[in-house]
């Protein structure tokens, strides 16, 4: 059975670090956070979780792009929507 999920929010371009579990991956996201007080900018990573469709087949290494969506887990609040490399 094939789910569909609207799609809403934030868009992710990231990194595929871990895709261990059956339908989830965990994306890297790396970033630059500029620091007001220096007029500098430092990088920052965060891990998110995403579902993975059925029709997609991404392993870690992937760039992969990833939209939000409504929550299909505890902590998974994306779904991988295109695999870039």
């Amino acid at each position: 059975m094939v789910e569909k999920l609207s799609i809403r929010g934030k868009n992710i371009v990231g990194v595929v670090v871990n895709a261990k579990a059956k339908k989830v991956v965990c994306i890297r996201n790396d970033r630059l956070v500029k620091i007001r007080k220096y007029e500098r900018y430092s990088k920052a990573r965060t891990k998110i979780l995403a579902r993975v469709p059925e029709n997609l087949d991404v392993k870690a290494g992937d760039n992969v792009k990833a939209e939000e969506c409504r929550r299909t887990g505890k902590n998974v609040a994306f779904v991988v929507t295109e695999k870039l490399s």
